[in-house]
């Protein structure tokens, strides 16, 4: 069985027929937190064919726009982990290499779109903010989606 800390809720961010967008809440996240606290998001991909991600393009609401070239494929009925605590210290890393003085900073919401190339071009966005310690000391982060998103486990 798995300890407490562990136990948590997957919930639906974006989908469609082919694909999905999903969030994984630990409960004792979420219970500090708030509804919108994630600690990984991961491109679910429901489709017969793969999908090919070309990259990620963060905007900083007030600062601009940078791609995070991250081609990868998702094979039919595969995933992907688009963000968790290793992604936020490469955008961290970036930030500070394009002179900004961090990722999610202060509370700051960045639209985030990630370019599929095939089998079709297709946009997927959503917004992101980072801002909280996990009791295992990694980085959580907020969807704003998440508090419209209907439960799932």
């Amino acid at each position: 069985m798995l300890p407490p800390e562990q136990w948590g809720k997957w919930r639906q961010v974006l989908g469609e027929a082919e694909y999905g967008l999903w969030a994984a809440t630990r409960t004792i996240d979420g219970l500090r937190s708030g509804p919108t606290a994630a600690t990984q998001l991961v491109l679910v991909n429901m489709g017969p064919v793969a999908l090919h991600i070309r990259d990620i393009e963060v905007n900083w609401l007030i600062r601009g726009t940078f791609y995070w070239y991250r081609p990868g494929v998702v094979e039919a009925r595969g995933s992907w982990t688009l963000l968790d605590d290793r992604s936020f210290d490469v955008l961290m890393a970036m930030t500070r290499r394009e002179g900004r003085r961090g990722f999610g900073m202060q509370g700051v919401i960045h639209k985030v779109v990630v370019h599929l190339d095939e089998p079709t071009p297709l946009e997927l966005a959503f917004e992101v903010s980072w801002g909280f310690m996990t009791p295992s000391a990694d980085m959580g982060f907020f969807l704003p989606a998440l508090e419209d998103a209907k439960d799932r486990r």
